[in-house]
C-alpha cells in the first residue's frame, strides 16, 4: 500500500510540472459540450406514462410560476427585478438569489415536457431579466464586491454560467460578450491567484471558468480552468485537501469528506458529463484522480444509505439535510463518474434499502431525468 502511494504522489507531481492544456475545441465540440451541460440541467423528453416525471416536474413549475415568474418586476421605475428580492444593494445574498431565479427559468425554458418549452412570451421574460441583471447589478463595472465573497465569485457566478449555457442559441453576440465579461471581472485570471482557495473553493472556480470558456469559445479560459482545477486532486500532508490515508479536510482541520469532499464529487462528476465525448476532456490530465478517491475516500463514509456525521463537519447540524440525502447524492455522483463499476454499488444500495431510498431526491437535486439502471435487473452483490 505505502508503495502505490508513494506512486501516486510522483504522478501527480508530474502533472503538476507540467502545464494542464487541453486540446483546441472545435465549434462541434463546443456544441457537444453545451448539449450536454443542457441535458445535465434540464434532462431528456420522457413519455407521459412516466407519473413520477411528470409529477417532478409540474412541482417545479408551480415553483418557479410562485416563487419566480408572479414576482418579476419589469416596471422600469422599480430598482429590482423581483419583488421579493429587493435588499440587492446591500444583501449580497440576495444577488445570488436573483441569479438563481433567472437560471430557474431558463432551465424551464429548455425542459422537453414542460409547459414553458421554447414559449416565445416565456424567453422575452428571460432575456430582458439577463439584461436587468447585467445593467443593474452583476457587469464588470462593479467596483465594491460587498457582502460575502461567496455570492460574487462563486454563488453566482455558477447560476449564470448555467443560463448562459441555456440560452446561448437566443442571446445577441454582443450581450453574450458582455455578460461573459462580467464572469471575467469576479473569476480567477490565473491559475495561482492568491484568493482562489482550496477544495471545494477551488473547483468550483475552475468550472466557472471553463464553462466561460465553452460558452465564449475561448480555449486560453478552457485550459485555465483545467490548471486551477488539478490543484484540488493533489494529496497533501497538511492543511486542506485529500490525504493519503483516504480523508479529507478542509477549514484547516476539519473532516469533510461528506461537506466539501461531496461538492468536489459533484462538480468532478459535472466535469465529466460536460466534457463527454470531447477530446477536451483527456486535456483535463488531473481530474481521472478522482476514480482513486471513490475508493480511498468517499466509499468508506457510506453505511446502510447514509453517511457518517463525523465527515459532515457543520453539515451535520443541517437538518433540512439528511444524511441519507447526501448519501443518495454521492452515489449517483458516483454512478456518473464510474458507471461500470458504482451500477454495482448503487443498484446493491436500492435493493438492501428499497423502502427509504429515494430516487426523486436525486432527480429533483439535479432536475428530472437521467441514466439509470433498471431496478428491473438489479442483483444485490453489494459494493465490490
Amino acid at each position: 500500500m505505502k508503495k502505490y502511494w508513494i506512486t501516486f504522489f510522483l504522478v501527480l507531481s508530474l502533472l503538476l510540472v507540467n502545464g494542464e492544456k487541453t486540446s483546441a475545441q472545435t465549434v462541434a465540440e463546443q456544441n457537444t459540450s453545451l448539449n450536454n451541460w443542457k441535458i445535465s440541467l434540464t434532462g431528456k423528453a420522457f413519455p407521459n406514462s412516466n407519473t413520477a416525471l411528470k409529477l417532478t416536474l409540474a412541482e417545479n413549475e408551480r415553483s418557479m410560476q410562485h416563487a419566480v415568474l408572479s414576482r418579476l418586476n419589469k416596471d422600469p421605475k422599480k430598482n429590482y427585478l423581483f419583488s421579493n428580492v429587493t435588499a440587492w444593494k446591500t444583501n449580497s445574498t440576495q444577488i445570488t438569489i436573483t441569479a438563481t431565479n433567472i437560471e430557474k427559468m431558463a432551465t424551464l425554458y429548455q425542459t422537453p415536457n414542460s409547459i414553458y418549452y421554447r414559449n416565445a412570451a416565456f424567453k422575452q421574460d428571460i432575456l430582458y431579466s439577463l439584461q436587468w441583471f447585467y445593467s443593474h447589478i452583476y457587469n464588470e463595472k462593479v467596483t465594491n464586491a460587498y457582502g460575502n465573497w461567496y455570492d460574487w465569485q462563486i454563488g453566482t457566478p455558477i447560476s449564470l454560467v448555467n443560463s448562459l449555457a441555456l440560452m446561448k442559441a437566443e442571446i445577441p453576440s454582443a450581450q453574450l460578450q458582455s455578460y461573459l465579461k462580467a464572469i471575467d471581472r469576479f473569476a480567477p485570471a490565473t491559475a495561482s491567484d492568491r484568493y482562489i482557495g482550496t477544495g471545494a473553493n477551488r473547483i468550483n472556480k475552475g468550472f466557472i471558468v471553463t464553462m466561460r470558456g465553452v460558452i465564449g469559445g475561448n480555449q486560453a479560459k478552457i485550459n485555465l480552468g483545467a490548471e486551477i482545477v488539478k490543484r484540488v486532486y493533489t494529496p497533501v500532508t497538511s492543511g486542506d485537501g485529500f490525504y493519503a490515508d483516504g480523508s479529507f479536510i478542509q477549514h484547516t482541520n476539519t473532516p469533510y469528506t461528506t461537506g466539501y469532499g461531496a461538492e468536489i464529487l459533484a462538480r468532478s462528476a459535472d466535469f465529466y458529463q460536460l466534457l463527454a465525448g470531447t477530446k477536451t476532456l483527456s486535456g483535463f490530465k488531473s481530474l481521472p484522480t478522482i476514480f482513486t478517491y471513490l475508493d480511498t475516500t468517499y466509499l468508506p463514509v457510506l453505511y446502510k444509505d447514509e453517511v457518517l456525521d463525523m465527515t459532515r463537519g457543520r453539515g451535520a447540524s443541517l437538518k433540512a439535510i439528511s444524511n441519507q440525502q447526501v448519501a443518495q447524492t454521492m452515489l449517483y455522483d458516483m454512478f456518473t463518474i464510474s458507471q461500470k463499476k458504482y451500477k454495482c454499488v448503487l443498484s446493491w444500495e436500492i435493493c438492501q434499502y428499497y423502502k427509504i431510498f429515494n430516487y426523486q431526491s436525486i432527480t429533483k437535486s439535479r432536475f428530472l431525468q437521467k441514466p439509470y439502471p433498471s431496478t428491473s435487473a438489479i442483483i444485490p452483490n453489494g459494493p465490490t
